[in-house]
């Protein structure tokens, strides 16, 4: 795994600590349009409303003054989290590498561990390659510090319990094996699942900076009118 890779990771943590920070701004901004009487909401245009309001997962009813407290201090929160992870995330970001390169029992243990965290985020984008049936044999698959025990059982022979078996026991696939192959193809598919996801968080964020500024544009020359 290139340093290229290692770095989308971050870019993704980067931009989520950006979209809560900008859901804490944005959903601040609003309160002051949120409890002005109801005919104000006529007045501003609904398409900048509904993108706040995607952006925000609230509701312009009669809650909404307080649905956007809430979201703020919910965002605020989760930016501070991530924020904190931010150390966490970069050192994760180059542990994957040990996934091929291979190292000491710690170092592949941690790579899976690594693996996992960054699929538990993006899971809902990523669609792994086809795993090669060469990658099922044992001889494709190392230990860091002995030989390797028991071979998957062939009625397992599947991408989940392919890999769980090789986390299970920190085994790391032989280079030039079609495990090597099915392991190289996962982390790509992996940070291009994060590249994506991190592009459309940026987008959003910054339809819906857009959005509000429009929103309190549209306000402002309404209280002029009055």
């Amino acid at each position: 795994m290139d340093s290229d890779q290692a770095d989308i990771f971050v870019k993704l943590h980067d931009a989520q600590i950006k979209e809560s920070e900008a859901q804490a701004t944005i959903a601040g901004q609003m309160t002051d349009v949120a409890i002005k009487a109801g005919e104000a909401y006529e007045r501003i245009q609904a398409a900048h409303l509904q993108n706040v309001a995607k952006f925000l997962d609230i509701k312009w009813d009669s809650q909404a003054h307080a649905s956007l407290v809430r979201a703020r201090n919910v965002a605020l929160r989760k930016a501070a989290q991530l924020r904190s992870e931010s150390k966490i995330v970069a050192t994760k970001a180059r542990e994957l590498g040990k996934l091929l390169a291979g190292g000491s029992w710690t170092a592949v243990r941690n790579a899976w561990i690594a693996f996992d965290y960054f699929y538990g985020r993006c899971a809902a984008k990523v669609t792994f390659p086809a795993t090669p049936p060469g990658a099922y044999e044992s001889s494709a698959w190392l230990h860091p510090d002995h030989e390797i025990g028991e071979a998957l059982d062939a009625a397992h022979h599947d991408p989940f319990n392919l890999f769980r078996w090789a986390r299970t026991h920190s085994y790391f696939p032989k280079e030039g094996t079609p495990a090597f192959e099915a392991m190289q193809g996962r982390l790509a598919a992996l940070a291009k699942a994060a590249d994506a996801m991190a592009s459309e968080l940026t987008a959003g964020l910054a339809e819906a900076e857009k959005a509000a500024l429009e929103i309190h544009k549209i306000d402002w020359d309404r209280l002029k009118e009055t």
